[in-house]
């Protein structure tokens, strides 16, 4: 998580192209969506560092549990984020990766989307103009 300050740090710097945005995605685990979010802010509070601001494109992704979650909601498992899971094994097929990726975009835009984490991606990402 240290390195997020730098990033930020570099993005925000005169010599950084503005078309450029930060993509920062961290595993929620049992902190949950929000409490990352404050922790980052937290971060570049201690170095004296402004809080992200709206208009930065500095997108914040925090699955909860984890990735591995939100890879099986999109392969049609009936999960919540409450839950732990057992993540992956390395039985999981890079095919299996890739369908959960391609129905991502559409999944998160749901207005039934039951995921609160991957709702919030979909504000996230549009930060940075995705």
């Amino acid at each position: 998580m240290r390195e997020y300050s730098v990033l930020v740090k570099k993005l925000r710097s005169k010599n950084y192209i503005a078309s450029r945005g930060l993509v920062v995605m961290i595993d929620g685990d049992n902190a949950g969506l929000l409490r990352r979010k404050r922790e980052l802010d937290a971060i570049l509070s201690e170095l004296n560092l402004s809080l992200r601001m709206p208009e930065e494109r500095i997108s914040i992704l925090c699955p909860c549990w984890c990735i591995e979650t939100w890879v099986r909601v999109l392969l049609g498992e009936p999960l919540e984020e409450s839950l732990k899971i057992e993540r992956f094994k390395a039985n999981l097929l890079k095919s299996e990766v890739k369908l959960a990726a391609s129905k991502f975009d559409a999944y998160r835009r749901r207005v039934n989307c039951r995921l609160d984490a991957m709702r919030d991606s979909d504000l996230e990402t549009k930060r940075i103009g995705i």
